[in-house]
């Protein structure tokens, strides 16, 4: 949960970063799940990618939005 949507002032890692890095976590791993088909394709697409903050939240929507 930090990694993706944690606030970099208490973290001390930038928020996203285990998006841009690919980390398939058990949090990635739920949403890919429950996610609609073109939805979990697409957070697949930007997993390990150098992000940009749209992207991040984009993808932050896709896991929100899966449950």
């Amino acid at each position: 949960m930090l990694g993706v949507f944690g606030d970099e002032a208490v973290t001390g890692k930038p928020a996203g970063d285990d998006l841009r890095e690919g980390k398939l976590t058990v949090l990635i791993a739920k949403a890919m799940g429950a996610a609609s088909e073109a939805e979990a394709e697409r957070l697949d697409a930007l997993l390990g990618s150098p992000l940009t903050e749209a992207e991040v939240a984009e993808a932050r929507g896709i896991i929100s939005g899966s449950g």
